[in-house]
């Protein structure tokens, strides 16, 4: 349901802000409506819009956080291994963390530097959904939106594809298995930016599909602790089931 949400989100973001087909005043598609184009460095766009960079929509979080000074107090950890394994954090303790990590904040971007060519890994954080204990591996790019109507449009913008090849194609290291992007840099990235009430209508439109996403990854953890609670004592004969 997820992946089928997250497309939904990502073919309406191509349609308006890539094929610029949003609508115009009467409802109908901008661009193949008769809508006004003018050339710009990244070539033709609507009147009215302008080449923007990603620093004038998002910033990089870096707030350190030391889980082990905090042994016995439980964070929602959003790493590497768990984002390839189950798509949605894991529980740990502090005491098991061993290196420093990356507070997240309410409204995050979480976008993996590492290996980007051969694994996309995106995630889309609304901090209070996992009570302000959620933290990042720092192979993941924090971005914070600098504005609220920033969080939907760059939640589908770092998805595009596009922008994605763009981004991993920037990544640099000695071997294919530890190759990064360097974080910095992609504040320079270049992108369409549109006017500001396009970006509030589709936030009203895929905000819905992202907290559903958010949704969804809270139910799945929850029947995964019913399962993981129950199979022991279903097997072991403790309970049955007429």
């Amino acid at each position: 349901m997820n992946q089928t949400l997250e497309e939904i989100g990502k073919t309406l973001f191509k349609c308006w802000f890539v094929d610029f087909e949003f609508p115009n005043e009467e409802g109908k598609p901008y661009k193949s409506s008769g809508g006004e184009m003018v050339n710009s460095e990244l070539g033709e766009i609507p009147r009215g819009w302008e080449v923007g960079h990603l620093r004038d929509i998002f910033e990089i979080n870096t707030k350190s956080v030391k889980p082990q000074k905090k042994p016995h107090e439980e964070f929602w950890h959003f790493s590497i291994p768990s984002y390839d394994q189950f798509s949605f954090p894991t529980k740990e303790k502090g005491e098991i963390i061993k290196s420093n990590k990356t507070a997240i904040h309410d409204k995050s971007i979480l976008v993996s530097k590492l290996n980007p060519k051969k694994e996309k890994r995106i995630w889309s954080v609304l901090g209070h959904f996992w009570n302000n204990q959620a933290i990042s591996s720092t192979e993941f790019i924090n971005y914070v939106p600098l504005k609220d109507e920033d969080w939907a449009f760059g939640n589908f913008l770092v998805r595009n594809d596009d922008f994605y090849n763009s981004f991993s194609s920037h990544s640099t290291g000695s071997t294919g298995s530890r190759q990064r992007v360097r974080p910095s840099e992609t504040l320079g990235f270049q992108f369409t930016n549109p006017q500001t009430y396009l970006k509030l209508s589709f936030k009203n439109a895929v905000n819905p599909l992202l907290k559903q996403m958010n949704d969804n990854i809270m139910e799945i953890m929850s029947l995964i602790n019913l399962r993981d609670s129950l199979l022991p004592r279903l097997m072991s004969g403790k309970l049955r089931v007429n």
